[in-house]
């Protein structure tokens, strides 16, 4: 017969709620690893969050398979799905935000305050500069929302009503320049 601590530890802890921190200590390196991908701030408590809830309310007498591989699975599932539930609201509020304001003229803006608001910062100021000093200000904007913000080619194309290929040839011409500066 397989194990079934871990499906005992989902029951208890719908009576102890303590039982739920041992819980996530133990998904704590996937949660981590999902909290890291989203990229703000509160995501592994928002993920944390997500997972007690969907806990709390599934009913585990329904579960056929209680061993801890499928009690392992599941939780893991749970964890997934709620990532790109956060992946995909957090795209839909930056989308929103980007097509209120005129994205040609206020990109840089916008990149600049967008960085500030939800992401830390880890490129230093220095290097930032000398970015932003050797590409002209549309390569500029494509090499921050590509690489720092993680936006597709096809996603900055639609959001600057440009081809994918006018893009493309722009981040290669910035990544041209940059290697000059750099290497």
């Amino acid at each position: 017969m397989c194990e079934e601590l871990l499906f005992q530890t989902l029951i208890e802890m719908k009576t102890n709620r303590e039982r739920f921190y041992d819980l996530s200590c133990m998904f704590s390196p996937l949660l981590k690893k999902y909290a890291r991908h989203l990229g703000y701030e509160d995501a592994y408590f928002d993920l944390q969050l997500s997972l007690f809830e969907c806990l709390l309310k599934a009913d585990l007498n329904k579960i056929q398979n209680r061993s801890d591989g499928a009690m392992v699975n599941y939780i893991n599932n749970i964890i997934v799905h709620s990532y790109w539930s956060f992946s995909k609201r957090h795209r839909q509020y930056c989308e929103a935000h980007l097509f209120i304001i005129d994205v040609p003229e206020t990109a840089f803006l916008l990149c600049e305050l967008y960085e500030n608001m939800i992401h830390v910062d880890c490129y230093s100021e220095t290097s930032k500069q000398v970015i932003k000093e050797n590409l002209t200000e549309k390569e500029y904007e494509i090499i921050i929302l590509h690489y720092y913000h993680g936006y597709t080619i096809s996603e900055i194309a639609k959001l600057k009503n440009v081809s994918r290929q006018s893009i493309n040839q722009g981040k290669v011409r910035a990544l041209e320049a940059l290697r000059g500066v750099y290497l």
